[in-house]
């Protein structure tokens, strides 16, 4: 893999993680399944002139989430995490 190419991903990983941090905030106590499709508007809105599709950006986006449920205490969406 090239570096420009890892530093690619490198940047598709901390746009998708950071609305994934911010909209953990927004719907707190529910499952990210439930809301996906709402973050999904949310890509589509803040993605700026990127040309990743959601598809691309849905697992960093939901990789953000985790990282702060289980950050938080309690399990609020009662996933388990």
């Amino acid at each position: 893999m090239t570096t420009i190419v890892q530093g690619i991903q490198g940047l598709r990983d901390i746009v998708g993680q950071h609305l994934g941090y911010s909209g953990y905030g927004s719907y707190r106590g529910k499952r990210f399944e439930d809301v996906e499709s709402d973050l999904e508007r949310n890509w589509e809105q803040t993605k700026g002139n990127s040309r990743l599709a959601w598809n691309e950006a849905k697992g960093a986006v939901r990789d953000g989430w985790h990282y702060v449920e289980r950050a938080m205490p309690g399990d609020a969406d009662r996933d388990g995490r």
